[in-house]
């Protein structure tokens, strides 16, 4: 493990300076103080677990269970996404990584861990449907990127997936 924190210490260096631009931009842009406190803590919590599992191989459950808090709480207050497209965000960010996990322990790989599985599924409830989708999608060309750059076969995924939800978050 103490090899790959090396070889990709750049990538998660790069997508940490990302992640906080990003909050700095939804602070500066947002409509309302509501939605700049939102989009603060939620891409605050984005860059922990990016932060995390670079350097410890795992994402914390404990941004997992925020970041769903957080989805309640601004579904409550009528922050975009809908309550209905953040259900079915959660369910899409749930089922589609744990058929891939399925699939890669068939072939005798663990490619995807679950904590990968439960961060998608909070993001999921973050972003809504499309939201997850696009975070999936862009996460893992961002992986390949990256892993093809660095010439290496395994990179953590909550940076990919941290910069790419914060790219949705955006959208």
């Amino acid at each position: 493990m103490a090899g790959l924190v090396k070889d990709t210490r750049a990538f998660s260096c790069v997508a940490g300076a990302a992640l906080l631009s990003f909050a700095l931009s939804g602070v500066v842009f947002s409509r309302s103080v509501l939605e700049a406190v939102f989009l603060f803590i939620a891409l605050v919590l984005l860059f922990w677990a990016a932060v995390y599992d670079h350097a410890r191989g795992v994402i914390p459950f404990l941004v997992c269970i925020l970041l769903a808090v957080l989805s309640l709480a601004a579904a409550l207050f009528a922050v975009p996404p809908t309550a209905p497209s953040r259900l079915f965000g959660f369910l899409l960010g749930l089922i589609l990584p744990l058929l891939a996990r399925g699939l890669f322990l068939r072939r005798g790989s663990e490619a995807l861990g679950l904590g990968d599985v439960h961060f998608l599924a909070a993001l999921g409830l973050l972003l809504g449907g499309k939201g997850v989708l696009l975070t999936i999608v862009l996460g893992s060309f961002l992986t390949m990127l990256a892993a093809a750059a660095l010439k290496v076969r395994h990179l953590p995924f909550a940076p990919a997936l941290s910069l790419a939800a914060a790219a949705a978050l955006f959208l």
